[in-house]
């Protein structure tokens, strides 16, 4: 004789068998299978497709909590990374735009410095 008790649910897969393995993450991947130059030029196309009005937005909220040399090596590196001025010229407009002025001022020294 089987009794049922309406007050519990039924065990799931991962009741009896555990959580599913999780899969790589794809920036793993990306790592393993892409030389950093040709990470670097991924990461450039991907950031230029972005639409102008998004990315700064974007910009404006992802730029004023990072540290003073996160946020050089993040400007320095998109220096480096994307051709032409256009993607760097978002970045450095939304920093102007977004951090305060000492941080700004903080993120030309360390720019400068870099340079």
């Amino acid at each position: 004789m089987q009794i049922m008790n309406d007050n519990h649910r039924p065990p799931t897969r991962e009741d009896l068998f555990g959580p599913l393995p999780q899969p790589p993450s794809l920036l793993r991947l990306l790592e393993a299978m892409l030389s950093e130059d040709e990470f670097g030029a991924l990461e450039g196309r991907m950031l230029a497709a972005i639409p102008l009005e998004r990315a700064q937005a974007i910009l404006a909220h992802m730029l004023p909590p990072m540290t003073g040399p996160e946020r050089a090596a993040f400007v320095a590196r998109s220096r480096a990374t994307v051709e032409g001025g256009s993607v760097l010229a978002v970045v450095i407009g939304a920093a102007k735009a977004s951090l305060a002025p000492e941080q700004w001022l903080d993120l030309q020294r360390r720019l400068a410095l870099a340079a």
